[in-house]
């Protein structure tokens, strides 16, 4: 990682990326490739998705494992980078800190959240470049790129698509048998983000 990019961990140890685990440690076969669901014998393959919830000063990001309706959290975390940075380092430093968590998690596809609306129009600029880099990053990896709006993740996490971040938050916990939502919001954002991609792609393959 580098010197001025900082990664928030949930847990005190000298990994560089934080690991949150959800209690079915055994939902997932070595070497990431099969999960088995809530019926016995019924082994699917297993899609990871890498989320992000784009900003200058905290990018919350998150791994999820999905096979058909299990979902498994590998790991969460925040990306953040110093105020005093000039814009574009910054955004320099999203972007490598991004191609570092697509090295680490080799997802299948990544999802970001897609600015809906924002009063403050200096703010959605700089989540518009964060999010720009992200998405650069993961082109040029050449991986699948989805993005989702803020009502789309509340509806497919909560079934409101009005809902607050308390509602989204406690949901979040729940589905993924935490004890408590991931800290900071940010993270907990990019974990709803993930489960919304893991909840959309499940339904299409149902209906195919």
């Amino acid at each position: 990682m580098f010197s001025d990019l900082k990664t928030t961990k949930h847990r005190k140890d000298s990994t560089v990326f934080a690991i949150c685990r959800n209690p079915l440690t055994d939902a997932i076969l070595p070497g990431g490739e099969a999960m088995g669901s809530s019926c016995a014998g019924d082994i699917r393959r297993v899609e990871t998705i890498l989320a992000f919830d784009p900003g200058t000063a905290i990018v919350g990001w998150a791994a999820l494992r999905a096979a058909g309706d299990s979902l498994l959290l590998g790991g969460c975390g925040a990306l953040t980078t110093p105020s005093g940075l000039a814009a574009a380092v910054r955004l320099r430093q999203i972007h490598e800190g991004a191609l570092d968590l697509i090295r680490q998690w080799k997802p299948d596809v990544v999802a970001v959240e897609r600015l809906f609306f924002a009063r403050n129009q200096t703010t959605a600029i700089q989540v518009g470049q964060a999010s720009g880099v992200i998405l650069l990053a993961a082109a040029s990896s050449g991986l699948e790129v989805v993005e989702y709006t803020p009502p789309q993740v509340k509806l497919a996490v909560t079934g409101e698509g009005n809902a607050d971040k308390r509602q989204v938050q406690y949901m979040v916990a729940r589905l993924l048998g935490l004890a408590a939502p991931p800290r900071p919001d940010d993270v907990a954002d990019a974990v709803a983000i993930a489960i919304c991609h893991a909840h959309s792609r499940h339904l299409q393959a149902l209906t195919q």
